[in-house]
């Protein structure tokens, strides 16, 4: 294969690796990323559009998936439009699908991973300290001092209220 050819597939087929010589899919990769990680650090992240991830705002969610799910499920609102959002209600049914997937596989999952419910209170409170915008150049330097220090002031209020909660 020509390195002008081998490096266009590169360029348009992003995120796939790929036999050179048989053209063969081998593999999907993302690296946006990727890291070495606890495996409960997938359910900081993923599945936020059936609410199957433990940083959640609704705590029976979070009960759910670190305890037992509820039976009977709870009835499930309808979600706005036609696509599951991160803002989306709780879709119960999927929700438990998912879970009973990952079970048959033997896929960890927060109810399976010891001390799942304490990692997400101390991720949490991680994210309390220091939410990560704060930390990206790009929004600091399009905020003026006036919203920075409201920031500032709001994230004071959440420290204290968090720092509280852990005995502090």
């Amino acid at each position: 294969m020509s390195q002008t050819r081998a490096l266009m597939l590169v360029t348009v087929i992003a995120n796939l690796l790929f036999d050179p010589d048989t053209y063969k899919v081998t593999a999907l990769v993302d690296y946006d990323c990727s890291h070495t990680g606890h495996p409960l650090h997938e359910f900081f992240f993923s599945s936020f559009s059936v609410n199957y991830y433990v940083v959640s705002a609704e705590p029976e969610v979070a009960t759910a998936l670190f305890d037992q799910f509820p039976s009977p499920l709870p009835e499930s609102k309808p979600a706005l439009g036609t696509e599951l959002r991160d803002c989306s209600p709780p879709q119960w049914e999927i929700m438990f699908m998912f879970e009973e997937e990952l079970e048959k596989v033997g896929a960890a999952r927060p109810s399976s991973i010891q001390g799942a419910k304490q990692i997400t209170e101390i991720y949490e409170f991680m994210s309390e300290i220091c939410p990560f915008h704060f930390v990206m150049d790009r929004w600091v330097e399009t905020q003026s001092e006036e919203k920075l220090q409201t920031c500032r002031n709001e994230q004071r209020v959440i420290l204290e209220k968090a720092l509280a909660k852990w005995g502090f």
